[in-house]
């Protein structure tokens, strides 16, 4: 993780990360179809109202419990936009090990933005997670 330290999130940085709450589902909802949907749509049903649903159901048992799951979002500090977003899980297994392990389940971000900025985005996140799953044992 040290290669990462550079993207530390900073008081420089013009948006700050915190964890998703209910008010920013359809924020979220919003950024992910307006980018991803018309990806996937050849090849699977995008169901909104089911993101919505499970990404609502993230924020309330984290808001009980920080290591089943972490959802975290990127707004501006200036205009609040909502500008990237990350979550991570707990419960997986590889066909290999019993050792449970964190999943990463998406990261996304405003693909309007310069790449530098979605580069330190994603840095940070990979950042949020790894600390995460060192908290969670």
């Amino acid at each position: 993780m040290q290669a990462l330290e550079k993207y530390t999130p900073s008081e420089r940085d013009t948006w700050t990360w915190y964890l998703a709450n209910l008010e920013d589902v359809q924020d979220i909802v919003k950024l992910a179809s307006g980018n991803f949907q018309h990806e996937v749509d050849a090849y699977m049903r995008v169901d909104l109202p089911l993101f919505a649903r499970n990404l609502a159901q993230t924020c309330i048992k984290q808001a009980y419990n920080l290591y089943d799951e972490q959802l975290l979002v990127a707004r501006n500090k200036t205009t609040n936009a909502l500008i990237g977003w990350a979550w991570a899980g707990r419960g997986s297994y590889t066909s290999y090990s019993l050792d449970e392990m964190a999943e990463a389940k998406f990261i996304h971000m405003d693909m309007t933005l310069p790449t530098r900025t979605r580069v330190t985005l994603l840095a940070q996140a990979v950042q949020f997670w790894y600390n995460w799953a060192l908290s969670c044992g």
